[in-house]
C-alpha cells in the first residue's frame, strides 16, 4: 500500500507522538519535562536516533541505544535500562 504525502505526514506525526509519550512514561514525567522542546523536534539527535531505529525494527528482540538529553537528568536507572545516560530499548 502506498500512502499519499498527507497520510505519510500524519503517520509520521502519530509515531512521533507515541514515541514521546512512551519516553515520558519510561523516564518519568518530571525528567521528561526538563527536555528542551528543540530536542524532541524532527531532526534532533533524539528523534533522528528513533527514526533510524524505527526503520530497522524487525520485532525479533533486537536492541538500540538512545542517548537521553542531559537536561532530563537521568544518568543511571537500572530498572528502566538507563546506564550513563543511554537508554537501551529492546524490540
Amino acid at each position: 500500500m502506498i500512502l499519499c504525502p498527507i497520510a505519510q505526514t500524519q503517520q509520521h506525526a502519530n509515531f512521533r507522538k507515541e514515541f514521546l509519550s512512551w519516553l515520558e512514561k519510561k523516564i518519568g514525567c518530571e525528567a521528561y519535562r526538563k527536555i528542551p522542546a528543540a530536542k524532541t523536534r524532527h531532526g534532533s539527535t533524539l528523534m533522528t536516533t528513533f527514526e533510524t531505529a524505527k526503520l530497522h525494527f524487525e520485532g525479533h528482540g533486537g536492541e538500540f541505544e538512545l542517548t537521553l538529553p542531559r537536561e532530563c537528568g537521568v544518568v543511571d536507572d537500572e530498572e528502566n535500562g538507563v546506564e550513563d545516560g543511554v537508554l537501551t530499548v529492546t524490540e
